[in-house]
This record gives structure tokens, sequence and C-alpha cells, in this order.
């Protein structure tokens, strides 16, 4: 490794550059958001803020013991782990979202209305307050086409774990790109009436999503696949008095 950095980003598609880490620079920010990263990427899977690799600065000759260098999950989305349950042997996702503080003396997880603000972004959500408003939207779901929560459950009064039925098939974004030279008009049908499906239950549960895209839109791998709607921490509950509005056109 060269002896100006301590560590880079190498890329699988030999089109794009390598990013190197610069020793006068021990953490970097990596994110979608223009302010308050050092490394921007504008992929729509890259959360605004995804995350931070530190460097604890110690020797990097390579006769000398190792360097620490740390990753830091900062997405809204959490970190996803495949996990197998010891009793039963099926397999689980489970997603992990790290609370900045405490919550609670006791470390018991109060699922209500309460709104942290992103420290990074004045105005915005938390992840934790996200992921609240996930677990509440989430439990009260039982569709064929959307993400079934499992348990939910505290480790050290810190970290949120939220175990949800693992689907192994990908999602519509992974999906797309395999289907050369595209979806036929009966794979589109059926992907677009079980999306319709989903989301005419979800609203009849006065619940919106508000984030739906092929890549909150998970596949089982069953032939043809299963159509699972992911991702509600940008949902909201609504009533007939309930203000929307797009702020985007894609």
């Amino acid at each position: 490794m060269d002896d100006h950095i301590w560590g880079y980003l190498d890329p699988l598609n030999p089109a794009l550059v390598r990013i190197d880490f610069l020793i006068p620079c021990p953490s970097v920010s990596i994110g979608r958001n223009l302010q308050g990263n050092t490394v921007v990427f504008s992929s729509p899977r890259i959360s605004n803020h995804h995350c931070v690799i530190t460097w604890d600065g110690k020797n990097l000759d390579p006769d000398c013991p190792g360097p620490e260098v740390t990753v830091w999950d900062t997405s809204t989305n959490g970190t996803v782990f495949l996990a197998i349950s010891l009793n039963s042997g099926i397999h689980y996702a489970v997603k992990l979202i790290k609370r900045p503080r405490t919550i609670g003396s006791k470390g018991t997880l109060r699922v209500e209305d309460q709104v942290e603000e992103d420290s990074r972004i004045p105005g915005q959500p938390s992840a934790w307050t996200l992921l609240l408003r996930e677990i509440k939207i989430m439990t009260k779901l039982h569709h064929r086409n959307v993400c079934k929560i499992h348990e939910i459950f505290l480790q050290s009064g810190d970290d949120a774990y939220l175990v949800l039925k693992l689907v192994k098939g990908g999602t519509l974004a992974d999906h797309l790109p395999r289907s050369v030279p595209g979806l036929t008009e009966s794979e589109a049908k059926r992907f677009i009436y079980q999306i319709c499906d989903a989301l005419s239950y979800i609203h009849s549960q006065g619940i919106v999503h508000r984030d739906l895209k092929p890549e909150n839109i998970l596949l089982t791998n069953e032939t043809p696949p299963t159509v699972k709607i992911a991702d509600f921490g940008l949902a909201k509950m609504i009533d007939n008095g309930t203000m929307l509005r797009v702020s985007h056109w894609v």
C-alpha cells in the first residue's frame, strides 16, 4: 500500500477509480449527501449518511502489529444480518439499529410517537425514530405481500434488533437487470398486481409507505417470485385530515 494512505475503497467495476484514504484524515464519512460527507456517492442504494470508516492511527508498517480500522454504520436503514434460530433452525433477517444514547433505565423498548432529530441534519428524524415508526407500522400489517416482522428485542439497552422473515430472492432492483431484454408482459403484470394488492391493503390500514421503489421491493426465490414490500421507516399513519405532498418527481 502507498505510504501516504492508510486504506482505500477498491471498486469491483473497472470503470471506476480507487478512492484513497489519506493519512492526515483518519476518519472518512461516506454517503449520498453533499454536506457532512468526505466521500459522496449518487447511488440511491447509499443513504444520505451511510457509514464512517475510522483508522486508529497506529503504525502501518507491515512488520508491526496491524492497525485497527472500524466501520460504523450510520445509515437510516440499519445493518442487516443473516441469523439462524437455535431452537428451530429457521433463517431470519435481523435488522440492527444503534441508538446514540440509552433508552430508559431498564432497557425496555417503548414504541411511541417520540421524535429524535438526526444530529447531522437538523429537522430530520433520527434512525432511532425511523425504527420506532417502522416497528409500530409493521406490527399492524399482515399481508402475503408485506415483509413480516417476527420479533423485536434489545441488547445492552442501546441496540434494537428487528427480526424479519428472510426473503431470499433479492430485490426487484437486482432482478430487473437480470431480465434481459426485459420483463415479459406476464411477469410485469404479476409484479404490478402484487404491488397494487399490497398497497391497497396498506392504505386500507391508514398507512402510506412514502418510499416505494425497486430497492424496497423484495422477491422470494420461488418460480415465479412473490413480492414482499419492505422498509417502512419513512411510512406514516394517516387519516382523512392528513395532508400529503410530493417533494420530488422521478
